[in-house]
């Protein structure tokens, strides 16, 4: 759809298209849902405060390595300074906006970690091979489009199979498995020919889009049954900081390669994008050894 929307009209209509279809979605939402009764709980100003500064400051410090060392170096500890007081703070309240607790489940935080691999991953891809479609291959905003198409294709197609076999084979089996494939693509995207056909792109592109669907549904189905049923809510907030966060941190990885790599910058995101998904493969591995919470 990007990519028709590019061939008739400028970029902002990328986002404004989203106008009419949040609106729909809102009143959907609102006809939809079940009722529930509110319960009150009294907004945690400095938890909201810390945790915008803890995220913020590391996203902004390494988009800020590629242009300036000493100062994306300096705005990174500030994040992590900030981190480490969100913690404190969380730690002494009765609702927190971290859930700690989930963290200190061995398959939980596994899990999270593998999935912010995943979505860095994802993101390092999707950004940076556009650049090269265009820039350097000469294609058109909708052959790009079309280039990109096998990926999440595939994940609709291989996202249905994984959740029946969550049914009857370990999480951490098919997720491992899925990741894997996943990193394999990634691989492969990075060292395929100088002068790619669309098929040397497409298949890799749908072994990428194959190995992310693997994993994806199972993660999320361990995210969340990792802990008790009563906290599925933080499970899927954390679920969603996961996501946000990956894409965070593989967008401004883009740009700071971009800036330090002048030969083949997309290949070299490919390749750190192959690196996290491996290291999210020996992650995921590692949950074999965990143990759910009991609820």
């Amino acid at each position: 759809m990007a990519a028709a929307i590019l061939s008739v009209a400028a970029w902002p209509w990328l986002f404004l298209v989203n106008i009419p279809i949040c609106l729909f979605s809102a009143v959907a939402f609102l006809r939809c849902a079940p009722k529930n009764e509110p319960h009150y709980r009294a907004f945690d100003l400095a938890g909201a405060l810390l945790s915008a500064v803890a995220l913020g400051f590391v996203v902004i410090g390494v988009d800020s390595l590629g242009l300036n060392l000493w100062r994306g170096a300096s705005e990174i500890i500030v994040g992590l300074i900030s981190f480490i007081l969100l913690v404190k703070h969380q730690a002494k309240q009765s609702t927190p906006i971290v859930p700690i607790d989930l963290m200190r489940i061995p398959l939980f935080s596994l899990s999270i970690m593998t999935s912010i691999c995943s979505y860095t991953a994802q993101i390092l891809a999707y950004v940076s091979l556009p650049f090269l479609f265009q820039s350097i291959q000469h294609r058109t905003p909708v052959e790009t489009g079309i280039l990109m198409t096998p990926w999440p294709l595939l994940v609709v197609a291989a996202s249905p199979i994984a959740g029946k076999l969550t049914a009857k084979h370990p999480a951490a089996l098919l997720g491992s498995i899925g990741l894997a494939v996943l990193a394999t693509g990634l691989g492969c995207l990075a060292f395929m020919p100088a002068a790619p056909s669309t098929l040397d792109v497409a298949w890799r592109m749908a072994l990428c889009g194959v190995g992310f669907g693997f994993f994806q549904t199972p993660n999320n189905v361990t995210l969340m049954t990792a802990g008790p049923a009563t906290r599925s809510g933080a499970a899927g907030g954390l679920l969603a900081l996961a996501r946000i966060s990956g894409w965070c941190l593989g967008s401004a990885l883009v740009v700071v390669v971009f800036a330090l790599v002048r030969s083949s910058p997309t290949s070299a995101c490919l390749q750190l994008a192959c690196s996290f998904g491996a290291f999210g493969t020996v992650v995921s591995v590692s949950r074999f050894m965990a143990r759910p919470a009991r609820a």
